[in-house]
């Protein structure tokens, strides 16, 4: 066996110490490559797994059209997690509490649809559900829906389409002067 008791090859007065020092260090450095090349490979075929199963992934969970789903189910449902918006073909539009109590509004819709977005522009009256009631007010509301998927319900929520969407305006409307 070999004596590497020695001080570094540089300073080593046999050379066949540094030889051999010199072949350790090869070999340990062509480990490393071989360790990093079959690294560098894992890594592809995991980042391949994972670029597949998301393309999977997103084909099944295509985003759909909110105007699509109005016309398909005669209801487009959004909600904010405190409230739900209920968009029905027939015009009517009604909102109401996810709780046992609180803000209402029932009216009427016009829409202007665009690429994978719908626009609401809704007449209300406000009321309350489960509490003190004042005098129903009349509300402008202009909501916009962007495209999103369906939520299936479950024990606590009703079934909503998950997209996103903005209110645009939010006015009362002034009573007439009497």
């Amino acid at each position: 066996m070999f004596d590497f008791r020695f001080k570094p090859c540089a300073k080593s007065p046999e050379p066949a110490v540094g030889a051999v020092r010199s072949a350790v260090a090869v070999h340990a450095a062509s480990r490393r490559r071989l360790l990093l090349r079959c690294s560098l490979a894992f890594m592809k075929i995991l980042l391949s797994c994972l670029f597949a199963s998301c393309l999977f992934i997103s084909a099944r969970a295509q985003s759909l059209d909110p105007s699509d789903v109005l016309k398909q189910d005669g209801i487009l449902r959004v909600s904010d997690g405190s409230s739900y918006y209920e968009f029905r073909t027939n015009g009517t539009f009604h909102s109401f509490p996810v709780s046992v109590s609180g803000r209402t509004f029932d009216g009427s819709w016009t829409s202007s649809a665009g690429p994978y977005s719908i626009t609401f522009t809704v007449t209300a009256k406000m009321g309350w559900l489960n509490g003190i009631q004042p005098q129903p007010d009349d509300w402008k509301i202009v909501l916009r829906v962007d495209a999103g998927l369906k939520r299936p319900a479950d024990r606590l929520h009703m079934e909503v389409f998950d997209g996103y969407f903005i209110f645009e305006e939010l006015t009362k409307i002034p009573k007439p002067a009497k």
